[in-house]
């Protein structure tokens, strides 16, 4: 059975929709504390509603990875630290890797720096999320070469 979904009362972020699927999409454009209620109707005429809460934030209180996309080149055997760095939201952050594709050898550490000793080389794709204490997730993707021993 199809569902269609539409805005009821109250109102959205500025530049955020409640599409007719159910999706809230958009790019807030506001700070604030948003109330809406949603409406869902089935196609044999039947429908329910229900009352939301949306909290949206300014763009500096939004954490921000800043390291370049593009990591310094490592090399296989050889130490390596490389930090990554955030700005913006609040309190501490929390850092993990999404995919577990950090080169063999590498691990990101809790504060934010990837390091170890790569085992091996290659071109190497990887994501990076920072979190923070009030739980608002960033991530970026970043490219790292670790090139073979040079003799």
């Amino acid at each position: 059975m199809p569902y269609v979904w539409s805005l009821s009362g109250g109102a959205l972020p500025p530049g955020v929709i409640l599409t007719a699927d159910g999706s809230i999409a958009g790019i807030p454009t506001a700070p604030g504390n948003f109330q809406f209620s949603a409406k869902v109707a089935d196609s044999q005429g039947g429908s329910d509603t229900k009352d939301f809460a949306l909290t949206t934030k300014a763009a500096s209180a939004v954490p921000r990875i800043t390291t370049a996309s593009a990591l310094p080149d490592a090399i296989v055997g050889k130490a390596y630290t490389q930090e990554i760095a955030a700005s913006g939201g609040s309190g501490n952050y929390a850092w993990v890797t999404s995919d577990k594709t950090l080169p063999s050898g590498l691990v990101l550490e809790a504060a934010g720096n990837l390091t170890g000793t790569p085992t091996a080389q290659g071109a190497f794709s990887f994501t990076i999320n920072v979190t923070d204490s009030d739980g608002v997730m960033a991530k970026k993707v970043f490219s790292l070469t670790v090139k073979a021993v040079s003799r």
